[in-house]
């Protein structure tokens, strides 16, 4: 299929349409799970189950709040140098879901910036818009669309630009910003150097003099993050690295699981990155670029324990493959990309993450469609239910935890700020802790929501009572009689207080 009319359209209408397109179709087909967001910046002791969507959101939001600080857990102590977005986003008093949205926009500028330089190369629409659906449906848009303060979309860009930059300036600031914002494009300097000699982008490979200088270049712009980070691990001042990795074994996983997660990260992608080694011009050149590309992986691999999200860091590889082929064999990839980027669409993805130290060792979470996941809105399993942290929230307070009991309530209302018990449970709260009136209001709009809640509204009798409204609490306590089942445990007591409120009162 020919698309000349396409194929003499301006670039910026093409990148335009093409990524706005590729980005639509792959959320719809992989939705990220965006009933588990509100859950972000919650304190995470009260969660039934951490969940990644919103686990770092936590460490990220108090970061945001100050750069500087140290971070204690764990499996988000890395991001302590990773202070690009952090800096910014204090000092320019970004809003919380500002902050959370820059992954999201970072993954539209790395769609668009693939289906730009690989326009730029073919002028063709076909492998532009195949190469930029591969692109789309690797493990790191996955990551970055759904895992909140995840900004491996940023990453995937800044190794973009040094594989394919075509001016030094490029090379150069790529190489000095992207470190903080993540530390693993050091890693990916090798596979940086081993694209750019395929010369994938361009009529032919790169001189030994070109690759040079962008070696040059790249080392250049690390070298302020290199040294300030190997300056402050020598001397102690913030240990970060020695930290991780004193209790962290070499592999993750098994090496079987290590291998499920690599093919997550790309899936048919491979097939191109197999195509970029080879279809390397000589046989020497073919040989390193598979090494440097298989160091890459594979370190990145070991430093984390997002199996599939960090095989995604050898992208530049497939896009170089697409191109190579294009450029060698085009009949034959006229042929091949169409089918490989609707079969990233169409098989199944997930995330699959190491868990050492565990007897789970590894776990999987399957990416879904935007239909399956609008389903578990309504839906949701325990660890995202309302009712969940509800009954949670009224164990903490029938057990002398107030302050618990406010925390889980507080989890209960972000998942469904309009369900109806928990906005009562909140109105008890409120009013037992001392701030009546606002319990009052809370009970009120409860009752306003769902006016069946009969427990609700005799609690609001009672309260009603202490505060002197006795008329009001007599009234609550007959609706609530009336709205109640004849065998609810507690009926008689509620019928001795509205019989007590009514010889008050007269009536």
């Amino acid at each position: 299929m020919r698309f000349d009319r396409v194929n003499s359209w301006p670039a910026t209408r093409v990148v335009a349409l093409t990524g706005t397109g590729v980005v639509l179709l792959t959320i719809t087909c992989f939705s990220p799970r965006f009933w588990l967001w509100p859950a972000a910046g919650a304190p995470l002791g009260d969660i039934v189950a951490l969940q990644p969507e919103f686990h770092r959101a936590f460490h990220a939001l108090r970061q945001l709040a100050d750069p500087w600080q140290r971070i204690d857990d764990p499996v988000n102590r890395v991001i302590e140098w990773r202070l690009f977005w952090p800096v910014i986003g204090h000092y320019l008093a970004l809003p919380p879901a500002w902050y959370l949205a820059l992954p999201h926009i970072g993954c539209l500028a790395t769609v668009f910036a693939t289906a730009g330089l690989v326009w730029r190369s073919t002028r063709d629409l076909l492998p532009t818009v195949a190469l930029t659906v591969l692109a789309a449906t690797s493990s790191w848009f996955f990551v970055s669309t759904g895992w909140l303060a995840y900004h491996d979309s940023w990453l995937i860009l800044a190794i973009l630009l040094a594989c394919f930059g075509r001016h030094g300036a490029t090379l150069l600031l790529a190489a000095l910003v992207a470190p903080w914002i993540d530390e693993r494009f050091l890693l990916s300097l090798p596979l940086c150097l081993a694209v750019r000699a395929l010369g994938a982008d361009r009529p032919s490979p790169p001189t030994r003099g070109e690759l040079l200088k962008a070696a040059g270049l790249l080392l250049a712009g690390i070298a302020p993050y290199a040294a300030v980070r190997l300056g402050c691990e020598l001397s102690g001042f913030r240990a970060t690295s020695s930290r991780y990795w004193g209790d962290r074994p070499l592999l993750p996983a098994p090496i079987w699981v290590m291998g499920w997660g690599l093919w997550n990260g790309l899936r048919l992608g491979w097939v191109l990155l197999a195509c970029s080694v080879l279809l390397a011009p000589r046989d020497r050149l073919r040989r390193i670029s598979a090494a440097f590309v298989l160091l890459a992986v594979w370190v990145s691999l070991c430093v984390a324990d997002d199996l599939s999200r960090s095989a995604s860091v050898a992208l530049p590889a497939v896009i170089a493959g697409g191109l190579v082929l294009w450029r060698d064999s085009p009949d034959r990839a006229r042929r091949l990309l169409p089918w490989l980027g609707a079969g990233n669409l169409l098989l199944p993805a997930q995330h699959i993450i190491a868990a050492p130290g565990t007897t789970a060792l590894w776990h999987s979470v399957p990416v879904l469609s935007v239909t399956a996941e609008l389903e578990r809105v309504g839906n949701p399993p325990d660890f995202a239910n309302p009712d969940t942290y509800n009954r949670r929230s009224i164990d903490h307070l029938q057990n002398g935890h107030p302050d618990r009991a406010l925390a889980a309530n507080e989890i209960a209302l972000r998942f469904a700020p309009r369900h109806a018990k928990s906005i009562a449970n909140r109105g008890i709260l409120f009013f037992l802790s001392g701030r009546r009136d606002e319990g009052l209001r809370e009970l009120d709009r409860a009752l306003g929501l769902s006016p069946a809640l009969y427990d609700a509204r005799l609690q609001r009798a009672s309260f009603r009572q202490q505060m002197g409204n006795l008329v009001g609490a007599l009234e609550d306590a007959r609706q609530a009689l009336r709205d109640m089942p004849p065998d609810w445990p507690r009926r008689q007591g509620a019928e001795q207080f509205e019989r007590a409120l009514a010889s008050q009162i007269g009536r």
